[in-house]
Formats: C-alpha cells, structure tokens, sequence
C-alpha cells in the first residue's frame, strides 16, 4: 500500500483594473489528479452467484426471495476489509474575484465578491474513521468495484461577498465593522436502495436502477401489486430531473444535490493598544445573522450521513416473468422530501460569540 499522494498544478491571473485605483482582478485555476488515493474491498464475499436483471453481480443464495446474503463467504470469517490504492479522481477549482478599496477622512471600506466553481470525483469518498464504515457507505453499482464518480465533497458553486469598514474614532485603536456572506449549492447525494440489494450484506449502498414503466414489477409489504406505489415512484421521477435522465439504467453516485445554503456573518472588533507594546481586541460576532433575522433563513437542510435518498427496496425477482420486484416506501415524490434539518452543531442557528485576544 502507498501513502496517499496527487500532482497538482495552478495558474493565476491578478491585475488592477485600469482607470480604477485600488481595485484587483484575481482569476486562478487549480487543477489536482490523483497519483495514490484509496478504496476499500470486502475479500470474504463469496463467489459472485449470477446477475440480477439490471445487469449488476449478485451474490444471493436465492436471488428470487432475495435471501441468503453472502452465500458463498469463507465461514470461518466475516468481513475481511482490505484498503487499496487506486489513481482515478481529480479536482478542479477555478475562482474568479474582484476586490475595490474606499479611504478617506471618514475611514476606510473595503469590499470583494468571489465566485468559485468546484468538480471532484473519487473512487471513495472515505466518509468514515474505520475501514468497514468507508466500505459500507460507498455507493457501487458492482461491489468492490474501483470506478470513479462524483465526490461528497465536491462544492459546486459558491458565491462569497465579504466587507469590511474600518473606523478611527478612538485614539487608541481602530474600529472595524465586517460581514461575510455565503451562497453554495447544497451537499450531493445518491439514490440507492432501502437495505441490501445485491446480497453482499451491506445495506444501502447499491445504486438505484431507474426503470421505465412496466419494466420492472411493484408489490407492497404482502407482495401484492401496487399500481398506487408505482405511479408515486414514477411521479417522483419526473420531480427529480437526474432521476429522468437515469431512466433504463442505473443512477450514478452523488448525481442529485440538497438544497443550496446561504448564510451571512457579521463582526464588530476594537483594538486597544496600550502601553506602547500590548494590543488587545474585544470582538463581538453573530454567525449566521440570517437565522436571526428570519428564523426560515440561514438553514442547512439536506439528506443526512451516509448522504444517500432510498425510496426503493428490493424485494425478488417474479419467478414467471424474470422482472425485479420494487417496493414503494412512500418516503416522498420530490428530492426535498428526502431532505432533514442539519443542526447537529448548530449550523442551522444563530450565534453570538464575545471575546478579547491579547497579545503581548
């Protein structure tokens, strides 16, 4: 195994704007490639037992009940993790920004806006501090597979407008009054079945094949026909573009994002300089000011760890027609019903925070 590593190149672009004093245009571009990142592997599978009617490996004693996980695992063991190396996966960010600098008897204002745009694929998103959890929560169409797709990490687009006003009101210290203000796309996540779909023990972690209608057969929880389920599955597809654009085939991993964030923070500071050497500051912040304002503003809501929506569970194959059997779970028709309040460190909420630094 080799410790992880990448080749990374940037270019950047800075001028001042002409007939604009104090003004800087700023263009850069960084671009990484994997050399050495990692994946991880369960060895004690088994033997792959067949293929299910969507094409991907299964390893089902009896793919038709969906029973018997792992039919053909080394006993004497459970789970054999191994880490590897892989070198699919690359970032690309590319920042544009402009910044402009106001002074005069009144004090000083600085201001800049930033717009960024980030791409990023993994093998694994390696979400998890223990090798079996990083192996569990890696969304595949074949386990064990070693296939490149979007990262859970990838931002997307953000927009950033921060400002600072600087004061001298005080002969023993400045004024300052910042604020920085965020818009990002929401967090991705993938479609994935409810509970274990191939057989290979782990739950939620296989890609949702997208039918067409009549391709594959819905039943409820007694295995009767849900003509009411599948028109919902099928309402929820064309509510969710990347779900439509799937159609015949698997989805791809982390193709669908949450709800994008928007989230302001503000700072008052004062300096106090005293006795010739020491400097104190005395700060007040309210971060995320837009939740104080309006408590519906400034919340981060998206489809929770392990980041995965699951409408779907996988119940057999018909014996007679060789058709997948689906289960509706009625968890919602549109990407957002998937979606739940982040605050777990409160990052949906306001805060005020009070302090001083001293340095001497």
């Amino acid at each position: 195994f080799r410790l992880p590593t990448e080749w990374k190149a940037n270019l950047a672009w800075d001028m001042e704007l002409p007939g604009i004093e104090r003004s800087n245009l700023t263009l850069e571009v960084a671009k990484t490639w994997v050399r050495d990142s990692m994946y991880w592997t369960d060895e004690n599978l088994g033997p792959v037992q067949g293929t299910l009617p969507d094409g991907r490996n299964h390893y089902w004693a009896d793919p038709f009940n969906a029973s018997g996980a792992r039919t053909g695992r080394d006993r004497d063991f459970n789970n054999v993790i191994k880490m590897r190396n892989t070198s699919r996966g690359e970032r690309t960010n590319a920042t544009l920004s402009l910044d402009k600098t106001w002074s005069g008897d009144w004090g000083q204002l600085f201001a800049r806006v930033a717009y960024n745009y980030m791409s990023a694929s993994d093998v694994s998103s390696g979400t998890s501090s223990r090798a079996i959890s990083s192996f569990r929560n890696q969304p595949v169409f074949n386990t064990n597979e070693e296939v490149a797709g979007r990262s859970i990490y990838e931002i997307g687009n953000s927009i950033n407008v921060m400002g600072q006003y600087t004061a001298h009101w005080f002969d023993f210290g400045a004024t300052r009054f910042s604020t920085f203000v965020q818009h990002r796309d929401g967090r991705r996540f993938s479609w994935v079945f409810d509970g274990d779909m191939s057989g290979d023990g782990v739950f939620h972690n296989n890609l949702l094949y997208v039918p067409h209608s009549g391709e594959v057969l819905f039943v409820d929880s007694d295995g009767n026909l849900d003509p009411a389920g599948e028109a919902a599955f099928f309402r929820l597809i064309e509510n969710v573009s990347e779900l439509r654009r799937a159609q015949g085939s698997a989805i791809e991993k982390n193709s669908t994002r949450s709800s994008s964030v928007t989230q302001m923070d503000i700072r008052i500071a004062q300096e106090v300089n005293f006795a010739g050497r020491y400097r104190a500051q005395l700060f007040f912040d309210i971060e995320n000011f837009t939740n104080l304002i309006n408590s519906s503003w400034g919340r981060v809501d998206q489809v929770p760890f392990n980041w995965t929506a699951r409408p779907i569970s996988f119940e057999g194959i018909d014996e007679d027609t060789g058709q997948m059997l689906y289960r509706w779970l009625d968890r919602g028709e549109t990407a957002g019903d998937y979606e739940s309040r982040q605050d777990g460190i409160g990052q949906s909420r306001w805060r005020i925070q009070i302090g001083a630094r001293f340095e001497f």
